[in-house]
């Protein structure tokens, strides 16, 4: 750039020139972890900026203060800053770099959550992958695998414990020993002998009952 001065019209020669750089600083970005009660805030640069001065803000409603500031080495393009954070409140940050003196754009807002609020310590968050969600699945499939093989052996031991019944495979027969052993109600088993048992004394009265027979069977066994 070059300037020159106006006197009664009469301009003056050019100043010597003079180089200016126009920087249009883009916002950097921002991140939180947390880890043993303490907050860090990854506050980085676009990637054509290094060795630039960082700011950290935490932000209100009342008003914007500054909570710490870190330079980045020569070839860096990032800051961390770590913050002790209480479980019980939620604090919003954002950061800022600077480099020749000139302030970038706002970063975007950034919450630190109590833990009942972030849904867990970094320990448990990693079940929300599809890494963790696989090994829940593998777990409730093996103890469901478990379960069934319990449930066949209780089975199993149930049934062998059960008194076992014999079927009858001899039929059973009647016989009406009025008409003599020869003639049945059903139909008699093979290889059966009969015989007549007289188990009465002899009457002694005038009175002379009908005298009873009882036949016997049994199977002829080899």
């Amino acid at each position: 750039m070059r300037c020159f001065y106006s006197l009664e019209e009469r301009p003056s020669p050019f100043s010597d020139p003079s180089t200016v750089t126009v920087l249009d600083l883009k916002k950097p970005s921002i991140s939180v972890s947390m880890k043993n009660n303490q907050a860090h805030i990854h506050c980085e640069a676009p990637p054509d900026i290094t060795g630039a001065q960082f700011f950290l803000y935490l932000c209100s409603t009342l008003s914007e203060t500054l909570v710490n500031s870190a330079l980045a080495g020569k070839e860096e393009r990032a800051a961390i800053f770590t913050v002790p954070h209480s479980s019980d409140s939620t604090l919003i940050y954002y950061c800022i770099y600077q480099l020749k003196r000139i302030n970038s754009k706002l970063s975007d807002c950034a919450e630190v959550k109590n833990k009942d609020q972030s849904g867990g310590t970094e320990d448990q968050n990693w079940l929300k992958t599809p890494l963790g969600i696989g090994v829940i699945f593998i777990v409730v499939g093996i103890l469901m695998g478990m379960a069934g093989v319990s449930l066949y052996w209780i089975h199993k031991k149930r049934k062998s414990n059960r008194v076992p019944t014999t079927p009858n495979t001899v039929p059973c027969a009647t016989f009406d020993v009025s008409k003599g052993p020869g003639i049945s109600n059903a139909i008699a088993p093979p290889e059966v002998t009969y015989s007549t048992v007289t188990h009465l004394p002899s009457p002694t009265s005038a009175f002379q009952p009908q005298q009873d027979n009882v036949v016997y069977s049994s199977l002829k066994t080899e």
